[in-house]
């Protein structure tokens, strides 16, 4: 098991609490994601609403680059509820899309 520093944990949440700074909760991007496991298109609207929010996380300092890795982390765990949500209805997904070392195939 990895060892968390609580000392370092409450500095950070007592910077945040002073500079009025926080992130979605946990709760609030596993519910989008349940939803898109779903199959629920509401999902789309609340995807929208919370990246576009203020509480977005900060990955780098430029604007551009900051949605740009948003946008890939969270395009990256909504595909991964999506094959879930598949699966748990056994709806087939598609077949070779893959090659048989893992990589995508490039279509030219």
């Amino acid at each position: 098991m990895a060892y968390v520093n609580n000392k370092a944990l409450y500095y950070q949440q007592f910077l945040r609490r002073e500079n009025g700074t926080r992130h979605h909760k946990y709760d609030e991007e596993l519910q989008m994601y349940n939803m898109i496991r779903d199959g629920n298109m509401d999902a789309v609207k609340v995807a929208k609403n919370l990246f576009l929010s203020e509480l977005s996380g900060h990955l780098s300092d430029t604007p551009l680059k900051n949605y740009k890795y948003l946008f890939i982390a969270s395009i990256t765990l909504a595909t991964r509820f999506s094959i879930e949500g598949a699966w748990m209805r056994k709806m087939p997904i598609p077949p070779a899309t893959f090659t048989s070392n893992g990589s995508i195939p490039v279509r030219m």
